[in-house]
């Protein structure tokens, strides 16, 4: 196989071990003229990051209580909202949708060895537990029946918690918004 040549631009080639001690000096003074024009700019990304923060503080606030008060709402009218729990989802177009959301099942459990030994009681272990005597917890969620059979072992409880969620309709950068930017660039000198 032939060697592959790579062409690289190149600076003089030091001739002596004095020029390479040099080389080296020099590679290091750049390097820390990038470490500090990289520091500079963290800074100012910090400052900005700082700014926003700040900037979007009331604005989330806002939306908590917002939120707060959309959820009271759709609880007290759940039923009518999703037709009786036959849809999830609420649209309220043109701004959007909310609803409530169902996560995977989840497994928890307090004591580890006794769940283990009550598993093996049952004659679950090959399923449930992985060699390594840990509780096969994804074993446990893979389907309702399995889901099911593991609810009946003492000291295990099978989790699935639904959360509530709202989702703004998608929107154009509005002029406002695209001044801030400007505003920005124009901070950090972009």
């Amino acid at each position: 196989m032939a060697k592959k040549t790579v062409k690289v631009a190149v600076a003089a080639v030091p001739k002596s071990m004095s020029e390479a001690v040099q080389v080296v000096f020099q590679i290091g003074e750049h390097q820390r003229h990038i470490d500090a024009v990289e520091l500079e700019y963290n800074k100012r990304i910090q400052a900005l990051k700082e700014i926003m923060v700040k900037e979007a503080e009331p604005y989330q606030k806002e939306i908590d209580k917002l939120f707060a008060g959309l959820y009271v709402f759709a609880e007290k009218n759940r039923q009518s909202l999703t037709d009786d729990g036959k849809r999830k989802t609420v649209d309220a177009s043109p701004a959007g949708e909310f609803g409530w959301r169902l996560p995977p099942h989840s497994i928890s459990f307090h004591d580890k060895k006794a769940v283990i030994a009550e598993l093996k009681k049952m004659g679950l272990s090959t399923e449930f537990i992985r060699i390594e005597e840990e509780v096969n917890k994804e074993a446990m969620l893979k389907d309702e029946d399995a889901r099911v059979r593991a609810a009946k072992v003492k000291g295990l409880k099978v989790v699935q918690q639904e959360y509530f969620y709202v989702k703004p309709a998608e929107v154009t950068v509005t002029q406002e918004v695209q001044r801030k930017a400007e505003d920005l660039r124009a901070l950090v000198g972009g």
